[in-house]
């Protein structure tokens, strides 16, 4: 996807966290707690690995941005958003198994009911940000990322997206491997 504006991709970001929302809204404890292996995250896991990752980026967003605010008072408009895609980074993510930084690592055993509100938190404090990130031209302030290096602050807020959607397709592959093997079990029950 190509990202023409601030705009465009707090609208990308919130439709994925809508569908993350809907995707687990409903589940039991049982779902939630359910690892396809012993490596594996539980959806609850997962849940809460992406509201730590969550927290740390509006976290570090919102500081550079009073940082910048700041240093150059009255900031103006950007008019002069370059249009992007993280594309290239998703193709190259594509099948990858990533290891965590260990402040990301799931562990406080979070149900997803706290790892929920705590994601609204986080996207709350970002939207509230918003006006300001689309008053200034952000392209050149960046930070590093573990695998992908420096990301101007554009590429994080787009990133948020691609990482839920790919934990969102975890979820997704963690609750149809449950059904595959609910449905096999039940074919191989002797009537």
């Amino acid at each position: 996807m190509v990202y023409h504006s601030v705009a465009e991709i707090f609208t990308e970001i919130n439709g994925i966290r809508n569908r993350l929302c809907e995707g687990v809204k409903g589940l039991s404890l049982e779902q939630t707690a359910l690892k396809p292996s012993a490596e594996s995250w539980c959806i609850a896991e997962i849940l809460e690995h992406l509201a730590k990752v969550d927290r740390v980026l509006v976290t570090r967003i919102g500081k550079m941005l009073v940082e910048l605010e700041e240093a150059t008072p009255g900031g103006g408009a950007c008019a002069n958003f370059t249009p992007f895609s993280l594309d290239s980074l998703i193709e190259r993510a594509r099948g990858e198994k990533f290891k965590s930084p260990v402040p990301a690592l799931p562990d406080s055993g979070l149900s997803i009911h706290e790892s929920l509100a705590k994601l609204q938190s986080s996207r709350a404090d970002l939207l509230s940000m918003q006006s300001r990130i689309e008053a200034r031209d952000l392209s050149q302030v960046t930070f590093p990322h573990f695998v992908f290096g420096q990301l101007n602050i554009y590429q994080w807020l787009a990133f948020i997206g691609v990482h839920e959607t790919r934990h969102l397709k975890q979820i997704e592959s963690v609750l149809s491997a449950r059904e595959s093997h609910g449905a096999r079990a039940s074919s191989t029950v002797p009537i």
